[in-house]
């Protein structure tokens, strides 16, 4: 076991109002001095990038584009997104966007045949079928931070929505601790935009390598005009992750009874799901790990993916039902409910018709599932060489 020595941290995020076109070369903003205590700014309007000073040379900002490396998505998906009416599918793949049609994937580039030369985390496609990315980035273990990016889904333009700093500052003797921020960093954990363009970051303020995390919220509109930070938890020892309901305007997250509960004063409502009060066929459900959840707009169910199934829950009563796949089994087969079988799910997406699409990262592949609980493949990389 490493042993815990408190650290500071200190982090600014910066979304514009009034995208900003970036181009090759262009570094992030100055990150702000250890001197400095934990603040959180936001820049009301478009201002120049300065050369960050903060950084030892060399810094290299990658490029927006570069010559691709390969046309066939042959590794595991980690993230997928879907327009509304379900006609683009697409996957996120080795940090290079495919869509996903016809039983292929299809490579994204630019109008000079070159792909994305920065490398995204996190996909997410607005209203008007427009991308939200966001890469992140580590400089020589001690800074941490994410971009994050609006393009068009043919890549006629790629504009900076905002950028994330986090910059550690190390008091622990202790060599291993020192050379390893993940015991106590902050980070973009995920980004939620719903279909109404309402927007979310939630960050996560990681202490002890992920024993207790503090998660926070900043919503924004995918124009970059944000609002303050919001505290949903703190102190849990699980993870959390969030879902916008835009017709109760509502945000919901994971939680415990004992943590002190949010606040009221925000223009939308803030509900948390407590662990304790989970239950299945009536019953406590003690071993439930949530991971990326979204809102059904005609239910108001939850679904909510674990590693190797998709459950619906009741947001009021907070009873879960199985939907498709089963608890701990994993596998990869198609079929009706529990007949299927998932493999780390990792992430998901709703269109408007209530189909689920499913980053079965496990199996390498891209699942639909239909509203009365049938799956089926719409991808899975062709070689079973290729690892998660």
């Amino acid at each position: 076991m490493r042993l815990f020595t408190k650290t500071h941290a200190l982090f600014c995020l910066s979304l514009v109002s009034g995208c900003q076109t970036l181009s090759p070369g262009v570094r992030p903003s100055a990150l702000p001095t250890p001197q400095q205590s934990a603040t959180l700014s936001f820049l009301p309007s478009p201002s120049p990038m300065p050369t960050p000073t903060a950084l030892p040379t060399p810094w290299v900002t990658p490029p927006l584009f570069q010559e691709c490396s390969t046309e066939i998505m042959t590794k595991a998906p980690h993230d997928v997104a879907v327009s509304q009416d379900g006609s683009q599918v697409y996957a996120l793949s080795e940090f290079q966007i495919y869509r996903i049609e016809s039983g292929k994937a299809s490579l994204l580039k630019n109008k000079e045949g070159k792909c994305l030369g920065f490398e995204p985390r996190y996909l997410e496609i607005n209203s008007n079928g427009d991308f939200i990315l966001v890469s992140d980035w580590l400089f020589e273990q001690k800074y941490q931070g994410a971009r994050i990016f609006f393009t068009k889904s043919n890549f006629t333009e790629v504009k900076e929505m905002g950028d994330y700093h986090t910059n550690f500052i190390k008091e622990s003797p202790n060599p291993e601790e020192t050379s390893n921020p993940e015991m106590n960093s902050e980070y973009l954990e995920e980004i939620h935009i719903p279909k109404g363009n309402q927007g979310f970051l939630l960050w996560n303020k990681n202490k002890w390598g992920g024993i207790n995390n503090t998660y926070s919220v900043v919503p924004f509109s995918d124009n970059g005009g944000t609002s303050a930070s919001i505290i949903l938890v703190e102190e849990l020892g699980k993870n959390t992750n969030i879902a916008y309901d835009n017709n109760k305007n509502t945000l919901y997250f994971f939680s415990f009874k004992n943590k002190i509960p949010p606040p009221s004063n925000t223009k939308f409502s803030l509900k948390p799901i407590y662990f304790e009060e989970i239950k299945e066929n009536k019953n406590p459900l003690f071993s439930f790990y949530p991971g990326d959840f979204r809102v059904d707009s005609k239910t108001g169910d939850l679904l909510i993916s674990e590693s190797s199934r998709i459950v619906r829950m009741n947001p009021i009563t907070q009873e879960i039902t199985s939907f498709a796949g089963i608890q701990i089994h994993s596998g990869f087969k198609d079929g009706k409910g529990s007949e299927a079988r998932f493999s780390r799910i990792t992430a998901l997406d709703l269109d408007a018709a209530g189909n689920i699409y499913v980053a079965d990262t496990g199996n390498r592949a891209i699942r639909k599932i239909t509203p009365d609980g049938t799956v089926s493949t719409l991808y899975r990389a062709p070689t079973p060489s290729a690892s998660p």
